[in-house]
């Protein structure tokens, strides 16, 4: 069989899949040989145990540390009950930095009884009310001294909380009360639902579940984050969700209330388990920068935050729960989210014109998005000490943006994309989260119909806690035998200190190339049989190939009594065959050559719809084509051409380590893709809710300015 060890070379664009197997063995150096076992037994014992804890000592600095406590369940009547809950969370963060996090959460919940109705049934409903509060540290013992961000005293109804100070006897100083890079992030769900599932023992403690479940959710959310000079920006989102789920796994069983309580600090109840999920998301979002420098702004933001955040104000909690009703829909729901952004988009269209530090208000941008998503995945779970995941998620975004000069104005969009997501991790302190989402872009009319190809991204993402020396050359290496020289020459490779460990600590690596609409508008004029000598070229010379040939059977014993060629080409990792003159080396150079050339043979243009329906064909159809799309197209581009045609981001960053902002062409003409990037953050944050601190601290450690937000806004 072919071997699961495979490479993970993140940023040569499609080199790259997530390792299925620990091969690097990382608990141990993979940079040192076994020593040879010296007479004296008992002191190459203790040799080797000194080691093994320096590594994991040194791992330990690395992992997040995170602890949950929950208040006691308090029962108001049969079926209906509230509880509170208080999560404390120290993380590494950018720049070598770590992350403090305090979560408060006040949770309603209805269950089956008081519906009236069978508890097997699974009929519920709940009411929540979370704060986030996110905290920069220098090092891990600071993140986790600190005083936890507690909602009453530092929760910014008012903007005169932004420029308070407080006394910190440690330092013997006067510091702000809410610091530059805080982020303090509001939520209010609130959901139903209604399921019902099935067990069946197996051993000891062990079953097979099922379960099926249908969930309507809604969620209000303010995003708050402190910028320099006295600026803060704010994001309101609502979002409603219609999601679909079935699960199907090996959980524990049989253990009382007090056993859980005692197993669930060590274990979670699903050893495997596997699942699918339908989601259909609706995304109102609201995004603005007061500038506190300027009086005015003040009222504004007091006006805005002050009427939808607080939480015992019974006007804001009934605004809460109407932006948060996922039966309330279209131009209700905007009105009650949008309805205190008048004065807002006002005071910014009047100070358009004026210079920064003057301007009251910036609206960054607004915007809707509807989103369908398909996703699946199986999850493995050991005594939370071996976690392995692997999900895959497709989804079709249709958004709206709106104009910032003119918020009359607005432009639709359509974005497609698959996701990949491989993550694993052993004992805590060690691991891997890889992503690789490959998205179309395209423009359309008012009711979504495609009008204009506008581009094509592969994106991929590697965190790793602990990265060696070899992978770092890997990834270096790749570059020069991959790339062309006008992308590869533009990265500065930094002189990483790998230390006497060859490892370094919570690497971050984001690469995206985009392949603008100039590529669909122009004509390469390029041949069915030159991309086919560019597909064999790169089938050659590319190592591992993780996509499987097309029209292969899994079924084991149809392998045994008909051979397959193919297959067994595929196994000793012989591309050239296994991607077979008669499969994939004919029919990608067949419908590439559509894509790329404005004209058919016979002289008759390639329609937009056409060359549209060729691509998206081959990334869903051809896995071979989903893995190597991006290599195998800058191959095909003339190096002349690259400018006007690929826009390429790098980014590298690592503990103690220099970290690389690379651009291709240049940072400007990055920034010019802003539409991509703002519709697929609207699109992730459907799909996973996460406070993806990025948008607003550079890898560097430093904080956005407004100018270099006004350069990333999402329309013009």
């Amino acid at each position: 069989m072919k071997s699961k060890t495979i490479p993970f070379i993140l940023i040569a664009l499609n080199l790259a899949a997530p390792s299925l197997s620990y091969s690097q063995t990382k608990a141990i150096s993979s940079q040192n040989t076994v020593p040879e076992i010296p007479d004296d037994s008992v002191s190459y014992a203790e040799e080797v145990s000194q080691k093994l804890w320096s590594d994991f000592t040194s791992a330990l600095k690395n992992t997040k540390l995170k602890s949950t406590t929950n208040l006691p369940t308090f029962k108001m009547s049969k079926g209906l009950s509230s509880e509170m809950g208080y999560g404390f969370e120290s993380s590494p963060s950018i720049a070598g930095k770590y992350s403090g996090i305090d979560v408060w959460e006040i949770n309603l919940s209805a269950y089956s009884q008081i519906f009236g109705l069978p508890s097997k049934l699974g009929v519920g409903a709940s009411a929540a009310t979370q704060f986030t509060f996110i905290q920069q540290f220098e090092n891990r013992s600071s993140s986790l001294r600190r005083i936890p961000y507690d909602p009453i005293t530092k929760l910014p109804f008012k903007s005169d909380l932004f420029s308070k100070t407080v006394y910190n006897s440690t330092k013997n100083k006067n510091e702000p009360l809410i610091k530059e890079g805080d982020f303090i992030g509001f939520r209010a769900p609130l959901t139903f639902s209604i399921g019902s599932g099935a067990s069946f023992p197996l051993i000891a403690h062990l079953s097979l579940d099922a379960d099926v479940r249908w969930i309507l959710s809604g969620e209000f959310s303010i995003h708050i984050f402190k910028m320099a000079n006295n600026q803060v920006r704010v994001k309101l989102i609502s979002i409603d969700d219609d999601v679909r789920v079935g699960n199907l796994g090996i959980n524990l069983m049989g253990f009382n209330r007090v056993g859980k309580m005692i197993t669930s600090r060590i274990i979670d109840d699903y050893i495997i388990q596997s699942s699918v999920s339908e989601k259909f998301s609706d995304l109102i979002i609201a995004d603005y920068i007061f500038n506190l420098n300027q009086p005015e702004a003040h009222d504004m933001y007091d006006q805005l935050i002050g009427h939808k955040m607080k939480v015992f104000d019974p006007e804001a909690f009934s605004l809460q729960i109407k932006n948060s009703n996922p039966i309330t829909k279209g131009d209700s729901k905007k009105q009650y989210l949008l309805a205190d952004l008048d004065r807002l988009n006002m005071a910014s269209t009047e100070d358009q014109d004026k210079p920064i530090s003057n301007r009251r208000v910036i609206r960054v941008s607004n915007g809707e998005n509807r989103t369908n998503s398909l996703s699946y995945g199986l999850n493995l779970n050991i005594l939370k000490a071996v976690r392995v995941s692997n999900e895959h998620t497709k989804s079709t975004s249709y958004a709206t943006i709106y104009s910032q000069d003119n918020h009359s104005t607005k432009d639709k969009y359509i974005l497609e994309a698959t996701a990949k997501n491989f993550s694993y991790e052993w004992f805590w302190v060690w691991g891997e989260k890889n992503t690789t989402t490959t998205s179309l872009l395209l423009k359309s009319d008012d009711h979504f119909k495609p009008t204009n190809l506008l581009g094509f991204q592969v994106a991929k993402t590697k965190e790793d806690k602990s990265m060696s020396l070899t992978e770092y050359s890997t990834i270096k290496n790749a570059f020069t035998r991959i790339l062309p020289k006008p992308l590869s020459n533009v990265i500065g490779w930094p002189n990483w200190n790998f230390g006497h460990k060859h490892t370094v600590n919570n690497v971050y690596i984001n690469q995206e190339i985009l392949f603008t609409d100039q590529l669909f508008k122009s004509d390469l004029n390029v041949s069915e049989e030159e991309i086919k000598r560019a597909l064999v070229l790169i089938l050659k010379n590319y190592g591992p190939i993780h996509a499987k040939p097309m029209g292969l059977s899994d079924d084991a014993s149809t392998n045994i009594l008909n051979k397959d060629l193919r297959r067994e080409a595929y196994d000793k990792g012989d591309n050239i065959n296994a991607f077979a003159a008669d499969f994939e080396q004919t029919i990608i150079p067949r419908f590439l050559a559509v894509v790329l050339n404005s004209k058919k043979m016979d002289g008759s243009e390639n329609h937009i719809a056409d060359r549209y329906a060729a691509y998206q064909y081959l990334n869903k159809s051809i896995p071979l084509f989903a893995e190597i799309n991006a290599v195998l197209l800058l191959r095909l581009i003339p190096e002349k051409d690259l400018p006007n045609k690929v826009i390429g981001k790098l980014s590298m960053s690592a503990i103690d380590q220099v970290p690389v902002d690379a651009y291709y062409p240049d940072k400007a003409t990055y920034f010019k893709s802003n539409v991509f990037r703002e519709i697929s953050y609207q699109t992730r944050y459907i799909l996973n809710r996460s406070f993806d601190l990025r948008n607003f601290i550079k890898e560097d450690g430093s904080l956005y300015s407004t100018e270099e937000i006004l350069l990333q806004r999402t329309a013009k």
